[in-house]
Parts: structure tokens; sequence; C-alpha cells
């Protein structure tokens, strides 16, 4: 062959390869288009996803068995400790708003008041050490409370990072309960 052919040869090569390629793209785009395969294209979804759902649901009830904690299970105790976040959160803000109450009713009653009588400033005293003595407290309880909730925290995640099988979520689930009680109790006075 001559250094002639060889070009002829390549450019007819490359001619066929693009006429052939056009062709396998228009009988693609033709076979995309019937209807018969849109509806088992979509069937094999429908299949697929229940697939997907009966492997998550065997996922589930083996991790129950096996004792290991799943990526939903990660989940409600990520939106547990959140919420219980959130309420300790408005908790704090209510204290506030009732430390700020009392001290704009003291407020007004020293300014609408000019002599105040012997009782009456007594009992100012005592309502004063008393709220003093309740902020004292409830302040030593928050910190005591943001302390049992940052170590409530470490235990879970050091107990979540475990291997799987060693996670224990009733534990798990146990602590969490009884910070919900301890809560609840203080909240109420109980």
């Amino acid at each position: 062959m001559s250094n002639i052919e060889k070009p002829e040869l390549f450019s007819l090569l490359k001619k066929l390869g693009f006429q052939l390629e056009g062709k396998v793209n228009k009988y693609i785009q033709d076979q995309l288009n019937k209807e018969e395969v849109a509806v088992t294209a979509n069937t094999a979804g429908h299949v697929l996803a229940h697939l997907i759902e009966a492997i998550h649901d065997y996922v589930e009830q083996l991790s129950s068995q096996l004792n290991f904690p799943t990526k939903r299970d990660v989940g409600r105790l990520g939106k547990l400790i959140v919420q219980s976040e959130d309420k300790l959160d408005n908790v704090e803000e209510e204290l506030h708003e009732v430390l700020s109450l009392v001290k704009e009713l003291k407020m007004m009653i020293l300014e609408n008041v000019k002599d105040i009588p012997t009782p009456l400033e007594g009992l100012e005293t005592t309502i004063k050490n008393r709220v003093l003595t309740y902020k004292e407290r409830l302040a030593g309880h928050n910190q005591g409370s943001l302390s049992n909730t940052n170590t409530l925290k470490e235990e879970l995640q050091r107990e979540l990072m475990k291997p799987p099988g060693q996670v224990d979520l009733k534990e798990i689930n146990k602590k969490l309960l009884n910070r919900l009680q301890e809560k609840q109790a203080n909240k109420w006075g109980n």
C-alpha cells in the first residue's frame, strides 16, 4: 500500500464509523421512544422499590436480633437529644422571663408606693430572699442539668461508637428515658 491509499482508507473508515454511530443512536432513540420500554422500566422500578423496602425491613429485624443500631435508630436518637436540648432551652427562657417579671414588679411597687410600711418591708425582704434562694438553686440546677446533659451526650456517643454487635440500645433508651423523667420531675417540682 502506498502513502496515498492510507489516508483514503482512514477517511473512508472514519466516514463509515460516523454513519454507523448515527444509525446506532437512531436505533436506541427509536427503542426508547416505545411505550413498552417505558412500561417495562416503570414496572422494574416498582419491583426494585419493593425489594429495597424488604431489605430495609430485614435489616431492621436483623439489627434487633443482633443488637446493633440502624440508621433509623441513630436518627431517632439524634431527634431525642435535640428535643431534650430544646426543652432545656425553653425552661431556661421561662426562668429568665419569670425573674425579669419579678424585677419589673418590684420596680413598679417601689415607684408607686412612696412610704412602705414596716410589715411590707419585711415582706419585700422575705420575697427577695426567696427569689435569690430560688435563683441560686435554679442556677445550680441548670449547671448540674447542663453537666448531666453533656455527660449523657458523651455516654451515648461512646456507646454508639462501639462495634455494631456491642451496642446496647435498650441501655441507651433507658438512659434517655431516665433523663427525660428527671427533667420532667424538676420542671414540675416533684
